[in-house]
């Protein structure tokens, strides 16, 4: 990075992921500055929903496929005074990190990003078949997690988060984007660059494409809105997404 003025780095991750994000970056060199563009708020489960997570130690296997659903998911057993003795796997890096912030390590960690990966290789390696498995995500989350490993093991799925579009902005930083004063957006989701758009006219940054995200979702979510990436990482880890960016002034 030749100039010596530091880069402004505006990410969009939910309010409290945001210094989970920026600690990994070098502060001498970085500004970084958080718009969220998403909220996580606890879902209402119900009776029947809530006697399904007393059980969960009946299951072979436990799949989470977020940090949210992680965190949310642990802090509903400590309400209920619960400990969780089964095996876990998780998508990705950041997921067993966030598992390991509640002293358990996953049995299995997905090579890929995605929730068809996990599928894919649970199959691979003979981790589920025959098995009762008990899936936790959001509301929002996609099927296809749950449809692909139904054909091979009985399944149930609990959602006990939603995400959801922040009830307010910062109306400084908003300001801040419309005038392209930064140098990169940073988004992690695919729903956050949903709700991140529809703050701004139709192709508004069509010059100014300064984007970078992580994984291959989030990359075709970008696309949809007919925008292009300059970084995209493909580990789902937030120091590995710090890194490409960094990287990525350093060598300008």
């Amino acid at each position: 990075m030749k100039q010596q003025t530091k880069k402004i780095i505006i990410s969009t991750v939910a309010e409290k992921r945001f210094l989970k994000f920026a600690q990994n970056f070098d502060i001498n060199n970085f500004d970084l500055i958080n718009f969220p563009a998403i909220e996580i708020i606890d879902r209402q489960l119900n009776e029947q929903e809530i006697e399904d997570i007393k059980l969960a130690n009946n299951y072979d296997l436990i799949i989470f496929t977020s940090i949210n659903g992680v965190n949310i998911f642990f802090k509903i057993l400590e309400i209920l005074k619960m400990k969780l003795s089964i095996k876990i796997a998780v998508v990705g890096l950041q997921t067993a990190q966030a598992l390991s912030e509640h002293d358990r390590n996953a049995y299995y960690i997905s090579k890929g990003n995605s929730s068809e990966d996990l599928a894919n290789e649970l199959f691979e390696f003979n981790l589920i078949q025959r098995k009762k498995i008990l899936i936790i995500q959001g509301e929002q989350a996609d099927n296809i997690l749950e449809n692909k490993i139904s054909r091979y093991a009985n399944v149930k799925r609990i959602n006990i988060y939603n995400t959801i579009t922040p009830q307010t902005i910062n109306q400084q930083i908003y300001n801040q984007i419309k005038e392209f004063n930064y140098d990169m957006l940073v988004f992690t989701s695919a729903s956050a660059i949903t709700n991140f758009f529809s703050l701004f006219e139709k192709n508004y940054f069509i010059d100014n494409q300064r984007f970078a995200v992580i994984g291959e979702k989030t990359k075709l979510q970008l696309i949809e809105n007919n925008y292009q990436a300059l970084i995209t990482s493909h580990k789902t880890y937030y120091p590995k997404l710090a890194n490409d960016i960094q990287k990525y002034f350093y060598n300008l």
